[in-house]
């Protein structure tokens, strides 16, 4: 790792201990069935997790009114094939300033938005991406189960990895933790708070 790059990670991670540290709030759990917004952000480099998150997209706007999606390209310029259909943005290398922050119109519309449910589909810790969560004003966070600042969400999966699951398509490993957290939303019960 280049210096520069060392300095910029740098400032990163203490933005991030930053906003994990400030943020008060209080998770607003939520039964998939009760969704009435979601947003998933993912690493959107390879075509074919491009491509899954685009069909399931598809689907879930059958059953919720609104869903985005915010896709991370981990290049300096988007591809030919992020053409930006109406529910997804991107931001890539070159939209991140120095303390690895997007600054983007859209990421931070994004960010701003208060959705009822927010999917993190990234297994990779990407700094860029964990700091967007950090600042989502989604009720109830959900994401991979690692050590990199496992405080930002609300609900953290483990799943297995491709190798250990006998599910060997091309999206294995988003498919795999994307499957794990629906079915997870479909069975949690929202807490009841007595007044």
């Amino acid at each position: 790792m280049k210096i520069i790059d060392r300095f910029k990670y740098y400032f990163a991670k203490k933005k991030l201990r930053k906003l994990t540290c400030n943020v008060k709030r209080q998770a607003v759990v939520c039964n998939f069935k009760d969704i009435k917004s979601l947003g998933i952000i993912f690493n959107a480099t390879q075509i074919n997790d491009f491509h899954f998150v685009k069909a399931k997209i598809k689907e879930l706007q059958n059953q919720i009114p609104i869903v985005k999606a915010l896709g991370f390209v981990e290049k300096k310029h988007l591809d030919d094939f992020h053409i930006q259909p109406l529910d997804f943005s991107f931001f890539c290398l070159s939209d991140l300033n120095f303390s690895l922050q997007p600054n983007e119109n859209s990421v931070e519309n994004f960010e701003n938005q208060e959705f009822d449910v927010l999917i993190d589909l990234c297994k990779k810790s990407c700094i860029s991406v964990k700091i967007v969560v950090a600042n989502s004003k989604a009720l109830f966070k959900i994401g991979y189960q690692t050590n990199f600042y496992p405080e930002i969400y609300d609900l953290t999966i483990m799943t297995p990895t491709p190798e250990e699951n006998e599910d060997q398509t091309e999206y294995s490993e988003i498919k795999i933790l994307y499957d794990a957290i629906i079915h997870y939303l479909n069975i949690i019960k929202p807490f009841e708070y007595e007044n």
